[in-house]
This record gives C-alpha cells, sequence and structure tokens, in this order.
C-alpha cells in the first residue's frame, strides 16, 4: 500500500449559535443574586468550578435543561461550538466533534465517548458501532468535553466525550414533581412528554431513594403512499435479456407467482413516529462521614415505525413499462412495499461507593448493561431488476445487535490540598456482542432464488451464484477484553502556575466469529473468524495560569485514541484483484487504533461583577493512521466490472483539523441571560491511499 499527498479538503465548518434565557414570573438560580451561578464539574473526576477547568468544556446546568426543553443530544449539541450530530437514521446517530468522526457508524468504532453517570455507554462491535442516547431526564448536569479525553475516559475518546450526570437522591427532602408538555408537528400530528419524579428520604437522612419515570410520543412526518401492488402476471414482460426479462422465467417456474400481489402496508401515515419509554431508581446510602455508595437501575426502550427518509424509486425510466410511484417529495411521502421501522433497548445497572481515607479517596465503579437495537431496511426497491418495476413486492431486512457490557473501575483521587494532587486508577472491559443479520421475503414465493437461477440463465452462467431459497443470514459474536492503568499527576510551580501530566496504557483482546449464509453473501458464506490484540500508550500535558482570580489561561498537547476493528475474510475469486490492488493480496488485516495529537491554547475570563463570562480555545490536531471505509471495486482494473461488491476498514490516511472556539455568557437583567457559541472547525485531510 502506498501514500500520495492529497491535500484533500475535509471541509470549514462554522456554527453560531445565540439563546436568550427569560424566566418570567419565576425566578431562576442565576436571578436570586443577580450573577451568574457557579457551576462545579467533576470532568477531571474531582470537584471543581467551571471557571479553573483548563481544557474546552461546556456544562448545561439543570435549569438550562429545563428552559431550552432538552430531551437529547439534538437538542443541545447545536449550542456546542465545534459539535455536530449527523442523524443517519439506518444506523444511528454520529456525534463529532472538531471535525473528527467516521463519516458512518457501521464497522468502525466511534471518536466520541459517551458516559452515562461513571458508566461509559459505547459498544465497538462488528457492524453497529454506537452509543447509546438516553433520554434527558432529570439530569443535574451535563458537561461537554471537547478535544481528545483518552487519558480518563478511554478508547473512542478521540474527539471528545459527553458526560450525562443524573439528579441524585436527596437525603432530607421528600420531593415529587410531574412535568408535562406537548407539541405538534407539520406535516405530522401531535406529540407529548411526561415525566415525574420521586424521591424519599428514608432512615435518618442517611437513605434516601430517587425514582424516575418519562414516556414521550414524537410525531413524525413521512407517509408511505404505497396501498398494494399489482399482480405481477398484470406486469409487461419483456424479451429475454431486457429489463425486466426475469418473469417469464418466474412464472415458468413458479405458477402462482401471476397471481401474487403486495398486500397494502399497515402503517401509512406519520411512519417515522418514536415513542420513547424510561424508569430509573437510584438508591443512596451514607453509611459515615467517610464512606457512601449508590445503586442505579435504568431501563429505557425506543421505536420508530419507519425511515425519516425516501428514496427515489427508479432507477431509471423506461416508458411505458415503469410508472413513477404516486409520491411527493415536498409533502415527505415515500413508496415503500414494506414498513421499515427500528427499536432500541437498554438495561443498565451500576454500584457506586466512595471512602475518604485523610489523603485520598477511593471510588469504585461497577457496571453492567445489555442492549437490543433491532433495524429494518426495505429492500423492496430490487423488485426493479426482477419486475421492470420498482416495490412491487416486499423484501426486508432484520439487522440485531446484543451487546453485553461489563465494566469495573477503581480509582484513588488525592485531596485537593498541598502543592501536590494526583489520581490513579485501573479499568477493565468485557464487550460480548451478539449480531445477526436476517433478510426474507414476506412473499411466499421465493422470488429471489428464480431471480438467481434466471440471471445465472442470462449471463450465460459466466459468474456462479448460489442457488439458495435464503436471502440472507449472518450470525456473528465479538468480543473486547480491555484492561487499562491510567493516571494523572499536577504540580503548582508557583501560587498562579499550575502543570499536570497524565497518561493511559491499555491493553485489548478482540475476536471475531461469524456463520454467513445466502444469497447476499454469495462466494463468501460459511464460517468466518480473527482475532486482534493490541497495546497503546497515551500521554497529556498541560500548563495552567491564574494571574487573578477570574482569569484562567492554559495550553496543553494531548493524544487520544480509538481502537481497531477485525475485517471479515474475503473470497478470494471475487476480490483477489482488489485485495492486490490495495496492497494486501493475502486478505485485509485488523486495523490499528488511529491516535489525535491534540495541541491546544485557551483561556476563561469573567467579570468582576460576575454578570459575563467568556471562555475561548484555539486547537490544531494531527489525526495519524486513520481508519477509513474503503470499498474495494475502486481497486479492481476494471471497477464497473468488479464483482467484489465488499469494503473493509484499513488505516490509510492522515489528516488535520484546526479551528476556534468561543463562549460567552452574560446576564443582562436579572431574569434575562443571553448566551453565544461561536465554533470555526477546517478539516482537511493530508494524506491518502
Amino acid at each position: 500500500m502506498s501514500a500520495r499527498s492529497s491535500s484533500l479538503k475535509g471541509g470549514i465548518y462554522v456554527s453560531l449559535a445565540l439563546a436568550i434565557m427569560v424566566a418570567p414570573g419565576g425566578r431562576p438560580a442565576w436571578a436570586d443574586t443577580a450573577v451568574l451561578e457557579e457551576i462545579i464539574v467533576t470532568a477531571q473526576r474531582r470537584e471543581a468550578a467551571l471557571e479553573r477547568v483548563p481544557m474546552a468544556i461546556t456544562a448545561v446546568t439543570a435549569q438550562e435543561i429545563e428552559a431550552r426543553g432538552i430531551v437529547d443530544f439534538a437538542s443541545y449539541l447545536s449550542g456546542i461550538p465545534g459539535a455536530a450530530m449527523k442523524d443517519t437514521n439506518a444506523v444511528g446517530g454520529e456525534i463529532k466533534f472538531r471535525g473528527i468522526g467516521t463519516g458512518q457508524t457501521a464497522q468502525m468504532s466511534p471518536t466520541t465517548a459517551v458516559y452515562f453517570g461513571d458508566v461509559p455507554v459505547v459498544h465497538t462491535g462488528r457492524n453497529v458501532n454506537s452509543s447509546y442516547n438516553f433520554r434527558i431526564a432529570d439530569m443535574e448536569r451535563i458537561e461537554v468535553l471537547r478535544g481528545p479525553q483518552g487519558q480518563l475516559y478511554g478508547a473512542n475518546s478521540l474527539g471528545g466525550a459527553i458526560r450525562n450526570l443524573p439528579n441524585r437522591p436527596v437525603m432530607n427532602e421528600f420531593e415529587g414533581q410531574v412535568r408535562l408538555t406537548g407539541s405538534d408537528t407539520s406535516d405530522g400530528d401531535f406529540g407529548y412528554d411526561v415525566e415525574a419524579v420521586l424521591n424519599l428520604p428514608w432512615i435518618d437522612d442517611t437513605l434516601a431513594l430517587r425514582l424516575v419515570g418519562y414516556k414521550a410520543e414524537d410525531s413524525g412526518w413521512y407517509d408511505n403512499t404505497f396501498r398494494g401492488g399489482p399482480p405481477l402476471g398484470s406486469l409487461p414482460i419483456l424479451p429475454p435479456g431486457a429489463p425486466g426479462s426475469l418473469l417469464p422465467f418466474i412464472f415458468q417456474l413458479q405458477p402462482a407467482a401471476p397471481a401474487y400481489a403486495a398486500p397494502p402496508v399497515t402503517r401509512t401515515e406519520n411512519t417515522n413516529e418514536t415513542e420513547t419509554t424510561g424508569v430509573r431508581a437510584m438508591l443512596a446510602w451514607q453509611l459515615s462521614d467517610r464512606f457512601d455508595m449508590a445503586l442505579t437501575l435504568a431501563h429505557e426502550e425506543r421505536d420508530t415505525a419507519g425511515a425519516a427518509y425516501a428514496v427515489f424509486a427508479n432507477p431509471f425510466t423506461l416508458p411505458p413499462f415503469v410508472t413513477p410511484p404516486p409520491m411527493d417529495f415536498r409533502d415527505y411521502e415515500h413508496y415503500e412495499a414494506t414498513t421499515a421501522g427500528m427499536s432500541d433497548e437498554i438495561d443498565l445497572a451500576s454500584l457506586e461507593f466512595n471512602y475518604a481515607f485523610d489523603v485520598a479517596t477511593l471510588t469504585s465503579v461497577t457496571s453492567y448493561w445489555e442492549r437490543t437495537e433491532k433495524l429494518d431496511i426495505s429492500l423492496s426497491l430490487i423488485s426493479f431488476p426482477v419486475t421492470g418495476q420498482p416495490h412491487v413486492f416486499p423484501q426486508i431486512s432484520t439487522r440485531t445487535d446484543q451487546p453485553e457490557v461489563f465494566t469495573q473501575e477503581l480509582r484513588l483521587t488525592s485531596s485537593t490540598e498541598g502543592r501536590f494532587d494526583w489520581l490513579i486508577g485501573l479499568f477493565y472491559q468485557d464487550i460480548d456482542q451478539n449480531h445477526q443479520v436476517f433478510a426474507f421475503e414476506p412473499t411466499g414465493l421465493d422470488l429471489r432464488f428464480y431471480h438467481t437461477v434466471a440471471l445465472s440463465i442470462v449471463t450465460g452462467g459466466l459468474v456462479p451464484m448460489p442457488t439458495t431459497t435464503l436471502l440472507a443470514d449472518n450470525r456473528a459474536n465479538f468480543t473486547d477484553e480491555q484492561i487499562a492503568l491510567f493516571g494523572e499527576i499536577g504540580f503548582d510551580f508557583t501560587d498562579t502556575l499550575h502543570g499536570s501530566a497524565s497518561f493511559r496504557w491499555f491493553d485489548v483482546d478482540q475476536s471475531f466469529h461469524s456463520e454467513s449464509f445466502g444469497f447476499q453473501f454469495g462466494l463468501a458464506q460459511g464460517s468466518q473468524s480473527g482475532t486482534n490484540s493490541e497495546t497503546v500508550f497515551t500521554p497529556r500535558f498541560a500548563l495552567d495560569w491564574t494571574p487573578a482570580e477570574n482569569q484562567l489561561y492554559y495550553v496543553s498537547a494531548s493524544e487520544g485514541y480509538r481502537t481497531g476493528i477485525i475485517n471479515r475474510e474475503l473470497p478470494p475469486l471475487d476480490c483477489g484483484q482488489e485485495l492486490a490492488g490495495i496492497g494486501y493480496p493475502d486478505g485485509l488485516p485488523p486495523t490499528d487504533s488511529d491516535t489525535l495529537w491534540n495541541y491546544e491554547i485557551g483561556t476563561r475570563l469573567s467579570s468582576a461583577s460576575g454578570r459575563f463570562r467568556l471562555a475561548a480555545s484555539a486547537y490544531y490536531g494531527d489525526w495519524s493512521d486513520m481508519q477509513l471505509n474503503v470499498p474495494l471495486s475502486a481497486f479492481s482494473p476494471n471497477p464497473a466490472f468488479s464483482f467484489c461488491s465488499y469494503d473493509g476498514v484499513i488505516n490509510a490516511g492522515d489528516a488535520t483539523t484546526q479551528g476556534l472556539e468561543i463562549e460567552a455568557n452574560a446576564l443582562l437583567m436579572d431574569n434575562v441571560r443571553l448566551d453565544v457559541a461561536l465554533g470555526w472547525t477546517d478539516a482537511e485531510f493530508d494524506t491518502t491511499i
């Protein structure tokens, strides 16, 4: 494999967010003293005022969550400088910070780590690699950390990390509240969001239970105009060799086929409607002045009836044989012979305890969560090459991912007294993910089988095709076992100058095994397996200066990383030339982790009156050994005639990203606050394959 200079522009991204929060009637917390509220964060694994944290971090408080109606990632990331979210619908959303992302969430691991409390809810399996987006209900705070966070937050925090921190039980207060909001969606229907919270103090204010329940229905706006297909026997039968010429072969082999007509879909209006239901319980126990524990149980499920996009159904038009389906993109209509929806469900449990010694606090976080993510994908468009008209019989592919993740973290954090501060920790994670893709044909006519036979006849047998009635069945298991040692040490050189150095060393072992059968996998059917192991060390160095109480300046250099994956085996008959063209004649090896060095300078300033504050940072990132998803057919001597329809992930490029981020908050009046966020990002490839 050779690299060449490309200097390909990755794009310049500019974001600007303005928000004015007004509190008519009531007075928010920041209005009680006519100054901006002090925000305490734990991004450095210890409590600190936001204005004293030398990194690019945004904290979204409970008051802001309520005032802005924040319910999920998309609700607040638009107000974070340098942040972007791509809702890819079919494979989940992708969160990018500072231009660092994969471009898709399938196969490659994410570049942003997401935490629920102290639990990472990111999985890195073979096919779907995403983080779970818990609905923002009864949250104390959201912390958004930009730039590599590998030292304290581990793998897949290449671009940053998000921490959703739920409210903890209050020991000495009975509390109950219910919140109900409604919405109306243009081209859709009415929606609602109800949330209930109950806080119960027990046993002399040493034990408390906090219960949270919520349900939301977000209306869809896409309509499916499919009302049933015509009988296959009524479609025009073209001469052999012409598009749509497979019908004669189908009718000869399947006498029942001419009378078949696709039934109407069961859901026609607002097909992308989403319903979310969740419950959460947290039990906190203050055993002594030094020792406390918290047990958290959470369950959430989300169901979406159908896709929030439309695909133009006609690859090309052959009048009068192909009739455009009755749909209007301007009215958010699509035409599908099936309603392909998705569902996502997660169960999470975590146990945390803290014990305060004289010089440090020991924290243990043990967690387990399991998730079932199901996605239906309509394949009805492929009825076009069989019949000459798209979407006349339904075909569907169901993809299911079931990760089970166990994590254990132990860390010892020093007290903040003295010139030294330090942290040392141990992290263990075990990911066991089952994955299945099952494609089937609800017609019961085995049309794909006859398509296979006919295609072999039409091509003269030049393309070896499997004679099977099964469209696709792939069952795979992926494991990722990781152990890491991390730490940080800080030192006060003077009363105003502080330096710190942190690191993370990790060792990962991965394994992959799959069984694949059916037409979709062609000559790649059968068993596949592979292993991968890697050891990585990532450091961070920072220096901050506080010449005055309301001024902070810092510089930092940090490295982040993302774990690699195991590539599937590819059939040499289909992909031999392509593999040789990319430099891997013996097959694609596992990818190595890619790393990003980030160099940053920033400041945090606030006015003496406490009514204005400013945070600004400038950064330069050097991304090395990028994991790129590559369509292998592009490396064929004749790509248009390549039989290698597969892709792979390889370390194949380098890129740079640079930008500027500014955040400002101003209390214009006691009940009126102005928030401004500005981000400018310039990212480009330096080398590619």
